[in-house]
């Protein structure tokens, strides 16, 4: 038979006061770890979702690792047994605990902000990912690039009402402003990192190198062996217009260089500025 303690206290006016502590705990079936650090997650204020983040298991899991503590202490509610479980938790032996509260359905998220920082972190990776399979694809395309001399370079014709203009001339106001702009490598670096991954798209560019500024990227790309025709085609095309477009870039100036002895090998030289 358990026993029952009850404490008699003697109040201000004399009068005594009767208290029954909350009734003694069941110690078997005993919890077992996971139960136990699944309760204590609970106590702490988490969700079955944030636990199953923080434990690497499902929220089914998590849930049937509940139920089943429930099942053992004969409690109705997680939350209270985790309470329980929580302010007994100095006490040297197996807890069980049975609570009054209706049984869990779906946990609500104080723990959502825990899974805000996770999907945060998975974002960036995600991000650097890409800057390095565009860093890794231009740097196979330069190895594997057979290296030309050019010996006469002339620059290609300007095609009426295209929007991009060639030729040395054009481009003497923005070489001289690039070279008079510091760097803003908050801007720059990320810009460069976009830019180059749109121009190592485009159909005939065989390598490319960006480098921004405060307001303006310079772009240098080399041309496959007879592509010139679609290199031409792509850094002029809508698409990616576009694409510069949606990353606060557009070209402001643009130069194609051929070399008819080389079968239309050739390079282009191109600038870009920022809109955002």
């Amino acid at each position: 038979m358990s026993e029952v303690l009850i404490v008699l206290v003697s109040g201000a006016s004399g009068s005594d006061k009767l208290i029954m502590p909350s009734p003694p705990l069941k110690s078997s079936p005993p919890l077992n770890a996971l139960e136990r650090q699944v309760l204590a997650l609970l106590a702490e204020g988490h969700t079955a979702k944030s636990i199953a983040t923080a434990l690497d298991m499902s929220v089914h899991a998590v849930n049937e690792r509940l139920r089943e503590a429930r099942r053992k202490t004969g409690a109705a509610s997680s939350r209270e047994l985790a309470r329980r479980l929580a302010a007994q938790k100095n006490w040297d032996k197996q807890v069980g605990v049975p609570g009054d509260d209706p049984p869990d359905a779906d946990l609500v998220s104080p723990g959502a902000a825990m899974v805000a920082r996770r999907r945060s972190r998975s974002l960036v990776i995600m991000l650097v990912t890409v800057a390095a399979f565009a860093l890794a694809v231009v740097g196979v395309q330069n190895a594997s690039a057979p290296t030309a001399t050019p010996t006469r370079a002339t620059s290609a014709p300007a095609v009426p009402g295209d929007g991009v203009s060639r030729g040395a001339a054009p481009l003497n106001p923005y070489l001289s402003r690039f070279a008079a702009e510091a760097r803003n490598s908050d801007w720059a670096a990320p810009a460069e990192l976009r830019a180059l991954a749109l121009f190592t798209l485009v159909d005939g560019v065989r390598s490319v190198e960006v480098n921004c500024a405060a307001t303006l990227c310079r772009v240098e790309g080399a041309v496959q062996l007879g592509a010139m025709k679609r290199a031409m085609a792509g850094v002029q095309g809508d698409m990616l217009r576009s694409r510069l477009a949606g990353a606060g870039l557009e070209v402001a100036a643009a130069d194609f260089r051929v070399v008819p002895d080389a079968a239309e090998a050739g390079g282009f030289t191109a600038f870009l500025r920022r809109t955002d």
